[in-house]
C-alpha cells in the first residue's frame, strides 16, 4: 500500500513539474515575443543600406584646364530614417528620408589630357566619402515611389600632395521599388561637386547608384 501511494506521489510530482515547467515556457515565450514586439516598434522607419557607386568617369578642374579621370567605381553602406509625412491637411503620399553613409575609397587611374590618355603610376590620388542627405519621397503606387534631394558630402582624400578636399553640397533624384515585406532598392542618379584647393579646385563625382535596403 505504502509502494502504490510512494508511485502515486511520484506521478504527481511529474506532473505538476512538467506543468510548471510547460507555463514557464509559455511565459518565456511570450516575454520573448513582446520584447521583440518592442524593438521592432522602436525600429520602425529605419534602415540598413549598401549600394554600389557607378560613378568612373570623373571630370577635374585644375588651374591649366579641366581633364577627365577613369577611377575605380565604389560600394558603400549606411543607415537611413524614413517618417511620413502625410495627414488630413496633406493627403499626399508624402515621406521625409534622411540617411548616413561610408563609400569605400576610390583611385584615379587614368586621366584624359589633350587626347592622350596618361597613366597616374604608383600611389594614384583618390577619395572616399562620408554622406548625408535628406530626400523627399511621393509614393505614386504601394510599391513604387520617386525621390529627390540634398546631399552633402566630407571626403577624405589620399594621395593628393599638398592639396585639400572640402565639404560640398550636392543633390540626387531616383525612384524606389518595393521588393518585399521588408526589402527595398532605390536606383538614382546623383551629383556631387567636391570642392578643392590650390592646383585643384573642384572635382564631379555624377553618376547612377544603385542601392538595397532592409527596412525594420
Amino acid at each position: 500500500m505504502r509502494f502504490l501511494l510512494s508511485i502515486a506521489m511520484v506521478l504527481v510530482f511529474t506532473q505538476s513539474a512538467l506543468a510548471a515547467k510547460k507555463t514557464a515556457s509559455k511565459m518565456n515565450s511570450t516575454k520573448s515575443k513582446v520584447t521583440m514586439d518592442m524593438v521592432k516598434k522602436r525600429l520602425k522607419g529605419f534602415s540598413i543600406v549598401g549600394f554600389w557607386s557607378m560613378a568612373d568617369r570623373i571630370p577635374v578642374k585644375t588651374d591649366s584646364g579641366t581633364f577627365k579621370a577613369k577611377s575605380d567605381q565604389a560600394f558603400g553602406f549606411g543607415a537611413e530614417y524614413k517618417a511620413s509625412i502625410q495627414s488630413k491637411a496633406n493627403p499626399l503620399p508624402l515621406s521625409v528620408v534622411a540617411g548616413l553613409n561610408f563609400e569605400t575609397g576610390r583611385e584615379l587611374q587614368t586621366a584624359e589630357v589633350n587626347g592622350q590618355t596618361l597613366n597616374l603610376g604608383d600611389g594614384k590620388p583618390g577619395f572616399s566619402l562620408i554622406t548625408t542627405y535628406a530626400n523627399l519621397s511621393y509614393a505614386t503606387k504601394q510599391k513604387f515611389s520617386v525621390f529627390g534631394g540634398l546631399n552633402y558630402v566630407l571626403p577624405q582624400a589620399t594621395n593628393f600632395d599638398e592639396v585639400s578636399l572640402s565639404p560640398s553640397v550636392g543633390f540626387q533624384t531616383g525612384v524606389t521599388f518595393e521588393l518585399a515585406k521588408n526589402f527595398a532598392a532605390d536606383f538614382s542618379h546623383r551629383w556631387i561637386n567636391i570642392r578643392g584647393s590650390k592646383q585643384v579646385s573642384q572635382i564631379d563625382l555624377n553618376g547612377f547608384v544603385l542601392q538595397g535596403k532592409y527596412n525594420f
